[in-house]
């Protein structure tokens, strides 16, 4: 009697929960707030309850993260928080296929009647850009012109129409997701920056409000010194008074920030030291000091002169001699030339018949060694596939005569190993809460 064979076949797509995934800023017992900070607090939180993404754009140094730590934690929603990198693609923001899960059954309880039934499903893990989108948190977006600019094409219709496009979730009904009333975004960039950062295409800056930051004001600057470091008000006065004045110097203006302020006065509180002039360890000695490598001393100078403003006051000694060009010691400092573009030379145009010849050969030796390298990996390659192909075949060779022998001995298929359901679909959570993080 001949059999009678029932098969199908679906395929669907999953998605995973991955759980809780956000973090909650709160204020440190170090974080300043002034007249500006709240200032641009208050500009920035404006837009974003207007419904208007906001960027905070500035030099290395002037607070931007933390502002966007400030103003997330104003408005009271989770945070989502995702830092810039040029490995980034598409996925790594919306989300993508993590596997997939196999479903067979064989039923042959009527011996003339073989029924078998198989569901692929493939899982789908939203990443943080989709999960804020769709909880209704604010998204934090650090750097993110170090990402490439195709990777951020997802946030164009984020920003503008309301809509997150999922494609590979078309076929089960959620390729289009509409965005949260509540989702906020605070993007942070640095223009100024020449290594690790890409352009960012210009319908992604339209979209966007630009708040552009500068460095912070004396008052503030000494507020946030002496919160950091904990020194007295007279000692970090001194330091960022120089710091401010060296950042006046030379071609790139926006360096010593504020951490070198607040490096100098977490290391000499550690030391238990004050800020004079007379202080070796202060003056000369200082790893990251501004006036490193100098000596703040000299022959025949008075004691008098020691006290802040005087000759010994090494605001003034640093400024002062920065400004003649010379050594703190009296020796002559070597005059730096400046150069631009325009004083790079070049053989470009220069005929070079004796070399051309040379370097023709060199290029084709290259190509040829190359070549052959290649083939050679192309073939060992190839051998290698051929002996996996022939496992797989072999393997579900002997997979076919178990299964027939068990069947044999009336052991039903759906039974086997490998034909288990698993236990659950979500993954493990290992939190417990959104994870706290001070700015």
């Amino acid at each position: 009697m001949s059999k009678n064979v029932l098969r199908a076949v679906s395929t669907s797509t999953v998605r995973v929960s991955v759980g809780e995934d956000s973090i909650q800023p709160e204020a440190g017992d170090t974080f300043v707030s002034s007249a500006y900070v709240d200032q641009v607090t208050q500009r920035a939180l404006a837009y974003l309850v207007a419904g208007y993404p906001v960027h905070f754009s500035g030099v290395a140094g002037t607070g931007k993260t933390t502002l966007a730590f400030h103003v997330a934690s104003q408005l009271g929603r989770p945070v989502t928080l995702i830092h810039g990198d040029d490995e980034f693609g598409s996925s790594d923001l919306v989300g993508k296929d993590s596997g997939y899960r196999k479903n067979k059954l064989v039923d042959n309880y009527i011996h003339s009647v073989l029924k078998t039934e198989e569901e692929m499903k493939t899982l789908w893990v939203d990443n943080r850009l989709t999960t804020a989108c769709q909880i209704g948190e604010t998204l934090i977006y650090d750097e993110f012109n170090r990402s490439r600019p195709e990777a951020n094409n997802p946030l164009l219709s984020v920003l503008s129409e309301g809509i997150l496009n999922l494609p590979k979730l078309r076929r089960s009904g959620e390729g289009y997701m509409a965005v949260h009333p509540e989702f906020r975004a605070i993007f942070t960039s640095n223009p100024e920056e020449y290594a690790g950062v890409h352009k960012t295409q210009d319908a992604l800056m339209d979209r966007l409000i630009t708040i552009q930051l500068e460095h912070y004001d004396r008052d503030t600057e000494i507020m946030i010194v002496m919160k950091k470091s904990r020194l007295p008000r007279a000692d970090v006065e001194r330091i960022v008074d120089i710091v401010r004045e060296l950042r006046s110097f030379g071609v790139n203006n926006n360096r010593p920030t504020i951490r070198a302020g607040i490096a100098i006065g977490r290391i000499l509180a550690s030391q238990n030291r004050r800020v004079r002039g007379e202080d070796v360890f202060f003056s000369d000695d200082l790893p990251g000091c501004p006036g490193h490598g100098y000596r703040q001393s000299y022959p025949g100078r008075s004691a008098g002169h020691d006290g802040e403003g005087g000759r010994g006051d090494p605001k003034v000694l640093w400024v002062r001699k920065a400004r003649q060009g010379e050594r703190l010691r009296g020796t002559p400092m070597p005059k730096r030339i400046m150069k631009g573009v325009q004083d790079i030379r070049t053989l470009s145009g220069r005929a070079d018949e004796g070399t051309i010849p040379y370097k023709a050969y060199m290029k084709l030796s290259i190509l040829e060694m190359e070549k052959f390298r290649r083939g050679k990996e192309k073939q060992s390659a190839l051998e290698r596939v051929h002996y996996i192909d022939q496992r797989f075949r072999d393997i579900e060779g002997e997979r076919q005569k178990i299964m027939t022998s068990l069947e044999a001995k009336g052991i039903r298929r759906h039974r086997l190993p490998g034909h288990e359901k698993p236990l659950t679909t979500t993954a493990p959570r290992t939190t417990t809460g959104p994870f706290k993080i001070r700015y």
